[in-house]
């Protein structure tokens, strides 16, 4: 009987519109209980479907003409996208929005002095590192030159703060800097979710620098 309920579930979903009283006779169940099964069916396939849509979610934005070459990660063009559709779950459903921003340290001074190349390579290490150390739900992206972000559907500003305190545990060996913002419901759009990241960020870059001074001077 389950694999004809799922059989029931599946007209359903593609369009057929069966009447009740066709899947009771399938089922040779009672059209209140045959209502009762599609529900039930109809419940766990979207349920599957959800669990499903985590990795069709990644894929979306990491299709070929949206990645970029040196990272492998994707654009900002993605990102932007991206933050358009969580932004628009956000409104639709009440879920929480936040945004990571990340920013290589000194990229142009090793440019500079060791080569393009060691440019190169630092930026793919941060990238690699940042795919290991985010949860599945959230994406990454190359925001552009020396910076990543990083967009957490879901993410309050509580568990945003926890991202932050492990991303910087996971990346303090490779020299960034890393701002947190968090999505408002009273903000026009995206973008201020972004601002307050970048100057999160920035403030925390220039107390490392600060730091780096004050530590030199002694």
């Amino acid at each position: 009987m389950g694999a004809q309920v799922r059989t029931a579930a599946m007209w359903a979903l593609i369009g057929r519109r069966a009447a009740i009283a066709e899947v009771a006779a399938v089922l040779g169940v009672s059209p209140p209980e045959a209502e009762r099964a599609v529900r039930r069916a109809l419940k766990a396939a979207l349920w599957h479907y959800l669990a499903q849509s985590e990795d069709a979610f990644a894929l979306h934005y990491r299709v070929p003409k949206a990645t970029d070459g040196l990272t492998a990660l994707g654009t900002r063009a993605a990102a932007e996208r991206c933050l358009r559709d969580c932004l628009r779950r956000a409104r639709r459903t009440g879920a929480a929005l936040a945004v990571v921003f990340v920013d290589v340290d000194g990229l142009k001074a090793i440019n500079d002095r060791f080569g393009h190349g060691a440019g190169d390579r630092k930026l793919r290490a941060v990238a690699q590192a940042l795919r290991q150390a985010v949860r599945r739900t959230d994406q990454v992206f190359r925001w552009g030159g020396d910076e990543f972000v990083v967009v957490c559907p879901g993410t309050d500003a509580a568990t945003a703060a926890a991202l932050e305190v492990r991303l910087r545990r996971d990346l303090k060996a490779l020299g960034v800097s890393i701002g947190v913002g968090v999505w408002s419901s009273a903000d026009d759009g995206w973008e201020m979710a972004v601002q307050r990241a970048d100057h999160a960020m920035y403030q925390e870059k220039r107390r490392r620098q600060r730091r780096r001074r004050w530590t030199a001077a002694r």
